[in-house]
């Protein structure tokens, strides 16, 4: 009986401890409120990248402009390059895949924080041309994919927090 009292008393210690330290989940970021609200706008094919990362935004508590709403920051994503090159030929094919984000952070006063910054993720797989089919490799290269735009969005959110870092430095 005492053993189930100690177990939720040992979690809650485990908790406060982590929380003490500065640890975060992974993409968590907090902002000032003197950078908030955010609007994100993307263009061409940086879209696709715009609502992971608003929902991403909002999961952490930042509030985002919508519509004509005034934004303290402006993040703008301005293009997703996806390149994919053939590294090995012959029954055995191994590919690698690159994704670029290029993207812009200005403030209020539509003064820059960053111009054209550029973040990239890679990742490479093995491709068997008699033994898997044109479906399992298409089904691989989109969950690769998908996982270089979470690293995007992750190094995105990073570059965000650090505005408020290089702030308190000065």
């Amino acid at each position: 009986m005492r053993a189930w009292l100690r177990a939720p008393s040992l979690v809650l210690g485990i908790c406060l401890l982590l929380t003490g330290c500065g640890f975060q989940l992974r993409g968590y970021i907090q902002l000032p409120a003197h950078l908030q609200p955010i609007q994100v706008q993307a263009q061409g094919s940086s879209q696709s990248l715009a609502q992971p990362l608003r929902q991403r935004l909002s999961a952490s508590g930042i509030s985002l402009a919508e519509g004509d709403q005034p934004a303290r920051l402006r993040l703008e994503l301005e293009a997703l390059e996806q390149r994919e090159t053939q590294l090995i030929f012959g029954q055995d094919e191994e590919y690698a895949l690159e994704l670029t984000l290029v993207a812009s952070a200005y403030d209020a006063d539509l003064e820059p924080l960053f111009r054209a910054e550029r973040w990239s993720a890679e990742r490479q797989y093995r491709y068997n041309a008699t033994r898997d089919s044109v479906l399992a490799r298409q089904s691989l290269k989109a969950e690769l994919l998908r996982s270089m735009e979470d690293d995007l969005i992750d190094l995105l959110m990073m570059r965000l927090r650090s505005l408020e870092l290089n702030r308190e430095d000065q």
